[in-house]
């Protein structure tokens, strides 16, 4: 088209000055038939300088298409030395699953072979046996073990190496690029009163039982009982008796905030005491009341006090005695396999409040002479 032959609606509208550079590659647009007018309205929707003479424009704009160009040509082989690295980092079983000595993920008890690609892990061992994961399930063991001196095949007991779990690290972060998923945070940074304490290894992320078949819903249950642990000691002290009422009690949240330093002890003691011996609960039993994990894990009575008559900060012993016992009072409380035994949790922190709360024993006698 003449540049004579352009209507003056036309030019006025700008809609076909609308130039992108893939539209100036794929139509071999001659950027010297254009008037000035049109080549400002076309840099000005590249966002580039309009000032200068018409040849200088035209030098302008071609440059930003050059560049444009080339940028995905980088970007394009730069996502595929992504997807090659993400492809590799998978093992040798992600196209022939059959050589996998196991048949089944540890943890979802899903088969291998239906694993889909983005989820699938695999390594070699010293041994050339193959073993097949899900990447989510292997991530979350790696978290669980982080406090022994090496991680483990859950299937042999050998140690696994290093290399393999950087690797396995590595793949589940690329993951969050080449195929969009959500990503575990594995560098957990956490904020005060907590980085003050020495809680960010295994009370970040608890050690499921051994024996436990993950699925959704227990996978789901975990994630927020550790998120919680994330969250702002008032506002988890709040949370937790929002649920003992909406589990049908009624209590105050001062009966835990308002305790003295030294009544921490006592009541983790009581509660230790309640849950394994005065209630006479039987393994299944408290089993179904945290179908997770020990509630009492790595929170040991005798570091406690050790960490309580070893310093002198007042804020810190305060700080620490309230997370320790708030973290198992939502251990009691949110991870019970359904409500009726997330309320006898529930019952159990109440029991161990009112030894040592005067204003719940008044308010709760019951329970106070529940168990003697």
């Amino acid at each position: 088209m003449n540049k004579r032959d352009r209507s003056n609606s036309e030019l006025s509208t700008g809609n076909h000055l609308n130039i992108h550079y893939k539209t100036y590659q794929k139509d071999k647009i001659q950027l010297n038939n254009f008037i000035v007018k049109e080549l400002k309205i076309i840099a000005k929707y590249n966002k580039l300088k309009l000032s200068g003479k018409k040849n200088e424009i035209i030098t302008r704009i071609r440059e930003h298409f050059c560049k444009n160009s080339h940028c995905e040509t980088i970007q394009k082989n730069y996502r595929r030395h992504l997807v090659i690295r993400n492809l590799k980092l998978r093992g040798p079983a992600l196209f022939d699953r059959t050589i996998c000595i196991n048949d089944k993920d540890f943890v979802s008890l899903e088969s291998v072979s239906s694993i889909v690609w983005k989820n699938f892990f695999s390594y070699m061992d010293s041994n050339n046996n193959v073993y097949g994961f899900d990447i989510e399930s292997f991530i979350q063991y790696i978290k669980s073990s982080n406090q022994q001196k090496s991680i483990l095949n859950p299937y042999n007991r050998e140690p696994i190496k290093s290399s393999t779990v950087y690797r396995c690290i590595r793949l589940y972060k690329s993951n969050h690029i080449i195929c969009d998923k959500d990503i575990i945070d594995l560098n957990i940074t956490v904020t005060n009163p907590y980085s003050h304490l020495e809680l960010n290894n295994a009370y970040y992320n608890p050690l499921i039982y051994s024996d436990l078949r993950m699925n959704s819903q227990f996978r789901e249950l975990y994630l927020k009982i550790t998120y919680k642990r994330k969250d702002n000691l008032n506002c988890r002290i709040q949370n937790i008796f929002i649920e003992f009422d909406r589990l049908g009690n009624y209590t105050n949240s001062s009966w835990l905030s308002g305790l003295t330093i030294h009544n921490y002890p006592r009541l983790l003691r009581t509660l230790y005491d309640v849950w394994m011996h005065r209630a006479n609960l039987s393994t299944n039993t408290r089993r179904k009341i945290c179908c997770l994990f020990d509630p009492f894990q790595n929170v040991l009575q005798e570091n406690m006090l050790h960490i309580l008559h070893n310093n002198t900060s007042e804020s810190f012993l305060q700080n620490y005695a309230k997370i320790i016992c708030i973290t198992i009072f939502e251990n009691l409380t949110y991870t019970g396999i359904n409500e009726e035994h997330c309320k006898l949790g529930a019952m159990y922190c109440l029991i161990a409040l009112t030894r040592v709360s005067q204003s719940a024993r008044i308010t709760l006698p019951w329970l106070y002479e529940a168990i003697l």
